[in-house]
């Protein structure tokens, strides 16, 4: 068999699933880059920072949000205005 991400030959292997299309040097390298993204990437995963990240992300495309749906630009539909209404309540309990 040869190796899906090295393309070199190996021995078939006990390996199952996925793994078994990788030689043993490989699924080393990948599990090293998996935990190497994880040691970078843990404090966003954290759901107290994952909260923050997204409020602030929110905040930021609010006003966008605001124009995509506004009831003039839609004809006064009740979706629209249902939606744009709750935005703006959302905008100040978040107090943006």
């Amino acid at each position: 068999m040869n190796c899906s991400e090295c393309g070199k030959p190996y021995p078939p292997s006990e390996a199952i699933g996925w793994r078994k299309n990788f030689c043993k040097s490989c699924l080393l390298a990948m599990e090293d880059r998996a935990r190497a993204y994880e040691a970078k990437h843990k404090p966003y995963l954290e759901p107290e920072v994952r909260s923050k990240a997204l409020h602030a992300e929110f905040l930021l495309n609010l006003r966008g949000l605001l124009q995509l749906c506004h009831p003039d630009k839609h004809g006064g539909s009740a979706l629209s205005v249902k939606t744009f209404q709750w935005l703006m309540k959302v905008k100040q309990d978040l107090g943006g």
